[in-house]
């Protein structure tokens, strides 16, 4: 929950409240696509992409090497490019 309301903050909201059900109900999807809260790919998302964290500091934290974490992430961009109707 506290993740989806840091990404709401981030986009501007849609004045048709049909098109702001929809941008929430994909922003669910996306979510959904990245695992449970805490999974490895959404966890590593997070700390990439949301706290701006570099490589090397997401892998200490994580305890992974900065290979995993760099793969993770490029499987978190694809399933969300994917969950969001993005072409590769």
């Amino acid at each position: 929950m506290q993740l989806r309301l840091e990404l709401a903050a981030d986009v501007p909201s849609p004045a048709d409240p049909l098109q702001a059900a929809l941008s929430r109900v994909e922003l669910d999807n996306a979510l959904t696509a990245l695992g449970q809260a805490g999974s490895p790919d959404r966890e590593v998302w997070r700390l990439m992409y949301i706290e701006d964290r570099p490589v090397a500091e997401v892998a200490e934290l994580m305890g992974v090497p900065p290979g995993t974490v760099k793969s993770r992430a490029h499987r978190a961009r694809r399933l969300l490019r994917a969950a969001l109707g993005g072409a590769r």
